[in-house]
């Protein structure tokens, strides 16, 4: 097998399915041979990598998001918002949001991405570190968190039991929103496999068969 690590996600990529058996931690199947470790610890609720179409929608609500702050920031780039969306099993969107990109705190108004994104960049924090640091970055301020308070808003909360939960934009979703998920009674998490945060606008395999 061999290990990578793609944007700061660890990515391993097997020679044969049987290899699974040697991961350690908290790795979620991409696909049969490629496996991505989650910075989660919490593996209550089933987690899967899967296409969908509720990503459309979400991605919509980005751009709309991306471009209501550019307003006041015209380089920020969309790829530091995630969106979460509720479904229930008739596959019917309960409620969806985005991070509040307004929220985030930059170094400098010119800069593409918050201070605790520019410090991952710089190698000094892991995915997981400095959530505190930034308003914007805030687990509360996650669309995990900010659906289920739009849930809250719409009446809708009690529709959150037995539904799955999509998220784009990200690779994982942090223990503070599984735990408030896994308390709703959400009964599994989808993460969309096609996510620019990681592999930009490579496919997975590019990143397999060359040199980073």
């Amino acid at each position: 097998m061999t290990y990578k690590t793609i944007n700061l996600a660890p990515v391993v990529f097997l020679d044969s399915v049987t290899e699974v058996n040697l991961l350690v931690g908290n790795w979620v199947k991409y696909s049969d041979l490629i496996y991505i470790k989650q910075p989660s610890t919490d593996t209550r609720i089933p987690t899967k990598y899967q296409e969908s179409d509720h990503f459309q929608r979400l991605k919509q609500l980005i751009e709309i998001e991306t471009k209501r702050v550019q307003v006041m920031r015209p380089n920020y780039q969309n790829n530091i918002c995630v969106a979460c969306a509720f479904v229930d099993q008739n596959e019917n969107e309960i409620v969806s949001s985005t991070q509040n990109a307004s929220l985030h705190i930059f170094e400098k108004n010119t800069d593409e991405a918050c201070f605790r994104e520019l410090q991952k960049i710089r190698g000094l924090w892991k995915s997981q570190d400095g959530y505190e640091m930034c308003s914007g970055c805030a687990a509360d301020n996650h669309g995990e968190a900010n659906a289920i308070r739009a849930a809250i808003k719409e009446s809708k909360l009690d529709q959150l039991e037995g539904s799955t939960a999509y998220i784009t934009n990200h690779w994982w979703a942090c223990d503070p929103c599984r735990q408030k998920m896994f308390d709703l009674g959400v009964k599994q998490i989808i993460l969309d496999p096609i996510c620019e945060r990681i592999f930009g606008d490579k496919p997975v395999e590019w990143y397999r068969d060359n040199d980073l």
